[in-house]
């Protein structure tokens, strides 16, 4: 469809939904308007209808409540009284044209006016009105019935006589026939249209009361269902105006008023074919001006677009001329400086870029000939799918394979150029990648060539997404030799691990021989460790037992010695008691010496006790102050780890005192991790390095080995000048 047609449809379209909206919302407010002038006309008329219908039965009720208030008991006792004195009420007589009748309490007629044969003794107790005035004491309208002597459609209204004290003693009744002119005749001089109509009817009983149509008088309405509207006007009280379907099955407006002194509603109807007669015309008229002004513009908007469109067209055949080849791709000549105008320069610019592109096309077409002819020259093949099919394949791939370009395109799918063994994972990735997975585009696969020959071969993948359908860019790469050469080497690293294997097993006995030596060595190590510690214990056990008593028993001598030459007064007692101190000096020093050799007290109270032992010993003997702490119980039970965290204490120490000069040193015994912690830290000045020290002595040497044999690290923490920490952790 042409942009003129288009145009001329979409502004067709808007005039008409403009103006045929318009008309519509006209007809639609005249419709409304109409209909709210003939709502208020109805309601008006039924108002009036309902008003004087309401006034006449209120005043046959005061006319019969006066009538049988004069009534008196004396009168009640005497019937051709009670009839002259009702035949006296002329205004009764013409308000209820059927006449008076006087009932006893138990509804039988007494007398009557004017007078009947026949109807004197007649019993109405089984009436409605009767027995509600009874029970009621009231003034009641009854429901129209018919006469049970006349015959004819009669509406009684009822109301009590009592006596002086309030007993009803009777009722008065008086009728009057539902075509009565003076009440109901209205309703036949009041007219809206040839087809309006009026009804009343009663609420409880469902009976029309008067209406119109006289044929209609005492019939009963439509049953509930047949007039939804209808239904809400009796059982709800509706009055509003409305549309329904009477049942008679006219459209019809109708509207209603329930009446105040009666259980009456007065409904006055008129067909809608009348009533809306004249909005029908004039929107017929409305809408045929509506199509006239539209047919005008839609025949002058047509012209002025050929007109202003002309250049348009011009440039559009020129166009299509040039996309099919039949004239050359050249800029076209601006007629207009407007819209259409910028369109053809638009098209002049994208002329000239259409050509630049065209020079830059044929470029890179040269480029990706070189490319895939230098892919060619070094062997790797490249092939397109689409549609599981290959469309191109590069002289690379047909040397790899044997095949043509054209038998690559005549296979019915690309899976033939891979091996049974793998088409099946092949194809499988393809649909995968096709459905937008990602994974990995670069992977090895076996192929088969025309002379069915396996090569192992590595691609990589590339999905043209943007194609419809969709485009499988294939990159393939022979790497039969390689895969040959990798499995050599695979077999070469086998062979290699195979001795590797026998070489370890190899190091492994001898390792195993080494360790066994190592253990022995240890063994024996221990074992010299505690021929040592044996060594000294004896010696300090002798030094203590035998040397000390001995001296200890010269002390005894020397002090009865030097008591004999006190008492002689002899010059020699003097140096008796230097001798005795001298040999006090040297119990001291044995002493001492002794519990060096053979620390009595680790046995006796553990390795705490032994090493506050050592503190205060070392304070005493060196002049420094040595401390021992202990925050929490830190047992040793075993013998030998007791006696070598002791030797190593031991060992920090004398370094401390004569190496470090050190003044105050800490031993600190502690339990980490359920492990015994041993710090001995003093401020002295410090040690040398780690690598000078260990060429001095052995007392390093053994601290280490005694904590290997009690499974610890022993770690030297010294900077000149700055003190010395040794530190025993126990780890197993």
């Amino acid at each position: 469809m042409s942009l003129k047609n288009r145009i001329l449809i979409v502004f067709m379209l808007s005039m008409l939904v403009a103006i045929w909206g318009l008309a519509k919302r006209q007809a639609y407010v005249l419709e409304s308007n109409l209909e709210q002038s003939l709502s208020k006309q109805m309601e008006g008329l039924v108002d009036h209808v309902a008003r004087g219908l309401d006034s006449e039965i209120m005043l046959r009720i005061d006319a019969l409540n006066d009538i049988a208030g004069s009534v008196t008991t004396d009168m009640m006792a005497n019937p051709d009284k009670v009839q002259r004195f009702l035949g006296s009420h002329i205004t009764a007589y013409r308000l209820f044209p059927y006449g008076l009748q006087l009932l006893n309490p138990d509804g039988v007629i007494v007398t009557l006016y004017p007078f009947q044969e026949g109807q004197i003794g007649h019993s109405l107790a089984d009436l409605a009105y009767f027995k509600s005035t009874m029970s009621s004491g009231k003034t009641v309208v009854g429901q129209p019935v018919r006469g049970r002597f006349s015959n004819e459609p009669l509406l009684s209204i009822a109301a009590p006589i009592r006596d002086a004290s309030g007993v009803i003693k009777g009722v008065l009744v008086g009728s009057i026939a539902l075509s009565d002119a003076n009440m109901f005749g209205g309703l036949e001089k009041t007219k809206i249209g040839h087809s309006s109509y009026f009804l009343v009817l009663s609420r409880s009983t469902g009976i029309i009361v008067s209406a119109t149509d006289k044929r209609r008088i005492l019939q009963p309405a439509p049953a509930m269902g047949v007039n939804p509207l209808l239904d809400r006007r009796i059982y709800e009280g509706y009055e509003a105006a409305g549309v329904t379907v009477n049942s008679l099955g006219h459209e019809v407006f109708t509207v209603s008023r329930n009446m105040k002194n009666t259980d009456w509603l007065v409904l006055a109807g008129i067909k809608t074919d009348e009533a809306f007669e004249p909005i029908k015309t004039l929107k017929r008229q409305i809408y045929a001006l509506a199509l006239l002004v539209s047919v005008l513009i839609s025949v002058m908007m047509r012209i002025v677009l050929a007109r202003q469109l002309f250049a348009l067209d011009e440039a559009a055949t020129a166009m299509k001329k040039m996309a099919s080849g039949s004239i050359p791709f050249a800029p076209l000549p601006v007629r207009k400086n407007d819209e259409i105008g910028l369109l053809v320069g638009s098209f002049n610019q994208l002329a000239n870029h259409r050509q630049a592109l065209d020079i830059e096309l044929r470029q890179q077409r040269d480029l990706y000939q070189t490319l895939l002819k230098a892919q060619s020259e070094i062997g790797e093949g490249v092939f397109i799918i689409e549609n599981e099919r290959v469309t191109f394949a590069n002289e690379a791939l047909c040397r790899m394979y044997g095949y043509t370009l054209e038998e690559f395109q005549a296979l019915p799918s690309f899976t033939l150029l891979t091996h049974p063994d793998d088409r099946e994972r092949v194809l499988n990735n393809h649909r995968r990648r096709l459905h937008g997975e990602q994974f990995a585009n670069r992977y090895e696969i076996s192929a088969l060539t025309r002379d069915q020959r396996r090569l192992e071969v590595e691609i990589a993948v590339a999905v043209m997404a943007s194609d419809q359908p969709p485009r499988i860019v294939v990159v393939m790469e022979d790497i039969t030799e390689r895969k040959r050469m990798q499995i050599a080497l695979h077999q070469a690293r086998d062979e290699l691990e195979i001795r590797v294997k026998e070489r370890t097993a190899a190091l492994d006995a001898a390792n195993k021989t080494l360790n066994e030596e190592m253990a022995q060595r240890r063994r024996l190590e221990r074992e010299i460790i505690e021929i040592s510690e044996d060594a000294q214990t004896h010696i300090g056990q002798e030094l203590h037992d035998g040397l000390g008593q001995i001296l200890t028993g010269v002390a005894f001598i020397c002090k009865g010695l030097e008591k004999k030459l006190a008492d002689q007064t002899l010059p020699e007692a003097v140096s008796a008691r230097k001798v005795g101190q001298l040999i006090a000096q040297a119990i001291d020093q044995t002493r001492l010496l002794a519990r060096g050799l053979y620390p009595v007290e680790v046995e006796a109270n553990g390795l705490m006790s032994a090493l506050n032992s050592l503190a205060e010993r070392t304070s005493e003997i060196f002049g420094v102050h040595c401390t021992f702490r202990c925050d929490e119980a830190a047992p040793v039970n075993e013998r030998i780890a007791t006696i070598n965290f002791y030797r190593i204490a031991q060992e920090a120490v004398n370094n401390a005192v004569k190496h470090g000069r050190a003044g105050n040193i800490l031993i600190t015994l502690s339990v980490v991790n359920d492990k015994i912690r041993l710090t001995v830290a003093d401020d002295g000045v410090g040690i040398e390095p780690l690598s000078t020290l260990q060429l001095k002595g052995m007392g390093l040497h053994i601290m280490r080995y005694r904590a290997n044999m009690v499974g610890a690290t022993l770690d030297i923490r010294s900077a000149t000048g700055s003190g010395t920490e040794i530190v025993a952790y126990q780890y197993e």
